[in-house]
């Protein structure tokens, strides 16, 4: 989860809390991993309590799950229009763009688990998860919004609406009963989120960025290619454990070292990342 302009970056917030605060619109942020300018994948603009007037300590804003910077609650319908997408619909390969509503429905319906998310290299696909509003039924607040390069994982759980906005049409989000199987991968490893231990192998990194996502990071509201170090998919307060990110696309060929440890996953933003030789 998921890369603010330089200028308006702060190494102790989430990227989501930092853009929120800084931008006040979701379309410069969309996700915990960049955001989209493109007129295909732009997301609308989303009005936050409090904003740059605010202050805040960094203990507070890196805790924070971002829910008290988006306040307004939406009904499914209303969603779908304020994102300019349509109901979802389920295909043989998986689920096409569009929102969902996850459900314990065994009707081809989108269930609770854990999803894999295509997308391109080149461009940068967005998706972005609410949850049902509390006291406030039929009703839906912001949970977190993504965006990714390459591919992503996440996992759903029941009552959340997913609205899945990928790169092209053609990319689709499918079910992942076992994380294994999204491998094997082979060094080096471009943009996507792979666990240590499981998709790679645990140890130290060289990172880079990524030439075919130059073009898209620049879209992307002049984002920057980073690597994030998470706990778990769930994308919540505490669950990101380091973010390093690299000069503007502009600046290229500066690369970083990254240390990921078993169990934990490694998010690949428009860089690729090598094993460092022993």
């Amino acid at each position: 989860m998921r890369h603010p302009h330089p200028s308006l970056r702060s190494p102790s917030l989430t990227k989501l809390i930092a853009m929120a605060l800084l931008t006040g619109c979701l379309a410069l942020m969309a996700g915990c991993t960049g955001g989209a300018s493109n007129e295909e994948n732009a997301l609308p603009e989303v009005n936050i309590n409090g904003g740059a007037e605010r202050s805040f300590t960094d203990e507070e804003l890196a805790s924070h799950d971002g829910s008290g910077f988006f306040p307004t609650t939406f009904t499914f319908e209303e969603l779908l229009e304020k994102y300019e997408i349509s109901s979802g619909t389920p295909t043989e390969g998986g689920f096409s763009a569009g929102g969902y509503l996850v459900q314990d429905a065994p009707d081809g319906s989108l269930t609770p688990g854990l999803y894999h998310l295509n997308g391109s290299q080149e461009a940068m696909s967005t998706f972005l998860v609410y949850q049902s509003a509390a006291d406030d039924e039929g009703r839906y607040t912001l949970k977190y919004p993504i965006g990714y390069f390459g591919f992503s994982v996440a996992r759903f759980e029941t009552g959340d609406v997913v609205l899945f906005k990928p790169a092209s049409e053609d990319l689709l989000m499918a079910s992942l009963p076992d994380p294994s199987d999204l491998g094997p991968f082979t060094a080096p490893y471009l943009s996507g989120i792979y666990q240590a231990g499981v998709d790679i192998p645990a140890g130290t990194y060289t990172v880079t960025q990524e030439p075919q996502s130059a073009e898209g990071l620049i879209e992307a509201h002049d984002s920057v290619p980073g690597a994030y170090i998470w706990a778990n998919l769930t994308y919540g307060p505490g669950s990101k454990l380091s973010a390093t990110e690299l000069p503007p696309v502009a600046e290229g060929g500066v690369t970083e070292e990254v240390t990921v440890e078993e169990g934990q996953y490694l998010e690949l933003f428009g860089c690729r990342a090598t094993p460092k030789e022993a």
